[in-house]
């Protein structure tokens, strides 16, 4: 015997209905359906004729639980469904009403988060294979500029264009506990991400070309990871962001994974602040195998202002910027032409990659766009509009201006601020 504990002006009515069962299915087995004249009174008005007071009503109520449960098993399974085969997304769960619905219950919950943890371990699982096998290698971008000059919006615009055109999901990782939530995603965005968000044992894991090995998280750790496209956007060097876990745990020296790190990258952009010069200047850099062990010196800025100079000898592998300048446009093709190579495992001809690059640099003239009717960076010409897309005249120590083709001329720097002469 308890105290009963429903609540409201139907409360007793329920109460009643409950002793027999009488608005539960058949199809639940723990809940028999007794007869009324199985239960006894013992005070008030005999069960029986509460019963046929009330059975019309507790009918009418027992259909639409059963036709509520069918309805919801029968959204439950379909969103199961299209979970595992990809085609239905969280954000689809969020936005269109029948699925939410579905998912708003503890059942729903628990049966969609379950088939979504399914769908991510078997992507993790095919994605580790083909790795494995050959099919396709990581290709790992760093993109470094001060904040405000759109390196963020031009990753961004990657991933877009990655998406629309190849399918694929782009994870956009937190700044702390970078992989908690991913999911298998082909593509890893770590946007102003912190290098003590993983260990050097994870960083190294995580940005090798051709492994794929589990990588630690706070709740669970993470079967084999296998991105096809790694980028990572930060204000700060590459030598700056790896040093703070540089000198790893088992015993290697920070010489060493500096060494790894540098050897991982496949691109380094630099991009110069617009605002200063006009118009875009991004320095690319690739790894190098140094003909000689190499040194690298870098100056750090302490939390109490001071600075201090950290010099890495013996390198075998180094950062080495190529020639001249390149545009948002020009960077797009190197990334995405390395991408879809690295990905698909073949080459691509000349149409093919033009075409190719062409597509994505408008998706990254679309997110520039709103920095520009902001004012936030100067004015873009579109890839379409005859902009130059290199300047082999510029360098990391005079970086350039340049528009259209015998088009009005653009702000530039004052003399001395690296600009073009007036």
């Amino acid at each position: 015997m308890e105290k009963g504990k429903t609540r409201g002006r139907y409360a007793w009515s329920t109460q009643c209905a409950y002793a027999i069962h009488a608005l539960d299915g058949d199809d639940n087995p723990e809940k028999h359906h007794y007869e009324p004249e199985d239960v006894i009174t013992l005070k008030g008005k005999p069960y029986p004729e509460v019963y046929s007071e009330n059975r019309f009503s507790w009918e009418r109520k027992r259909a639409q639980n059963v036709e509520s449960s069918a309805v919801d098993e029968q959204s439950l399974s379909a969103l199961r469904a299209g979970i595992a085969d990809g085609t239905i997304s969280r954000e689809d769960i969020m936005i269109k009403e029948e699925c939410f619905r579905a998912y708003a219950t503890p059942k729903g919950r628990a049966s969609v988060e379950c088939a979504f943890q399914a769908r991510s371990e078997r992507r993790m699982f095919l994605a580790a294979r083909a790795l494995r096998k050959g099919e396709f290698t990581k290709t790992v971008v760093y993109v470094q500029g001060a904040a405000g000059t759109g390196k963020t919006e031009m990753a961004h615009g990657w991933c877009d264009f990655l998406e629309a055109r190849f399918g694929w999901d782009t994870y956009r990782a937190a700044a702390k506990n970078a992989l908690d939530d991913y999911a298998g995603e082909e593509v890893m965005l770590l946007d102003d991400v912190r290098a003590q968000a993983m260990t050097a044992e994870d960083w190294l894991k995580l940005l090798d070309p051709y492994h794929a090995s589990p990588a630690s998280a706070r709740y669970r750790n993470k079967a084999s990871i296998a991105p096809r496209a790694i980028i990572i956007t930060c204000s700060k060097p590459p030598e700056e962001f790896f040093c703070a876990c540089a000198a790893r745990a088992d015993g290697g020296s920070a010489n060493e994974a500096m060494d790894q790190f540098f050897r991982r990258l496949l691109w380094r952009l630099l991009v110069f602040d617009p605002s200063t010069y006009g118009y875009y200047n991004i320095e690319a850099s690739h790894p190098k195998l140094a003909a000689h062990p190499a040194k690298v010196s870098l100056e750090i800025t302490k939390p109490n202002g001071d600075f201090e100079i950290l010099d890495f000898e013996n390198l075998n592998h180094t950062l080495n910027p190529a020639p001249g300048m390149l545009s948002p446009y020009a960077a797009t093709e190197g990334v995405i032409r390395d991408v879809a190579v690295k990905s698909s495992g073949k080459g691509l001809s000349e149409d093919e990659a033009s075409e190719l690059c062409a597509e994505a640099a408008r998706y990254v003239h679309r997110r520039f766009l709103k920095l520009m009717d902001s004012g936030a960076i100067p004015s873009l010409p579109g890839p379409d509009e005859g902009c130059a897309l290199e300047l082999p005249e510029a360098t990391a120590s005079r970086p350039t201006r340049h528009g259209l083709p015998d088009g009005p001329p653009v702000p530039r720097a004052a003399e001395g601020d690296g600009g073009e002469e007036p």
